[in-house]
């Protein structure tokens, strides 16, 4: 018995039934699901040239190919870095990943800024 056989069999025949109904139900139901929400929260720990690698891996939900916003930490020019000054927050660049492990990723850096270990790498998705 061929496969094209097999669909015109009374079990073929249900078979696609059932197949048809389960997809117009997940299909009705499309819009009720969510994607999940991936918060990475990491330093970059060292910095050569346009790469740099941080202390955030798989492990946070990162693959070879994200590309996120990278951000730097700064001291305020006016308040200098006397002890409690305000750190500022500013966007310097893009991050695409290149390779990664359960802990750890190196990535190819973009951007108008550079940066420097310690910066902080975050995302949310």
């Amino acid at each position: 018995m061929s496969s094209s056989d097999f669909q015109q069999t009374i079990i073929g025949e249900a078979t696609r039934q059932a197949v048809d109904e389960v997809t117009r139900q997940l299909v009705s139901q499309s819009e009720k699901v969510q994607g999940t929400k991936i918060e990475v929260n990491g330093v970059v720990a060292d910095v050569t040239e346009n790469v740099s690698g941080t202390q955030c891996g798989q492990n946070q939900g990162l693959n070879v190919g994200d590309v996120w916003p990278s951000s730097g930490s700064r001291k305020s020019s006016r308040t200098g870095h006397r002890p409690g000054a305000p750190t500022l927050t500013e966007a310097i660049g893009t991050a695409k990943i290149n390779s990664v492990d359960d802990r750890s990723s190196v990535a190819d850096f973009s951007g108008v800024g550079r940066p420097q270990v310690g910066d902080a790498v975050k995302r949310k998705e």
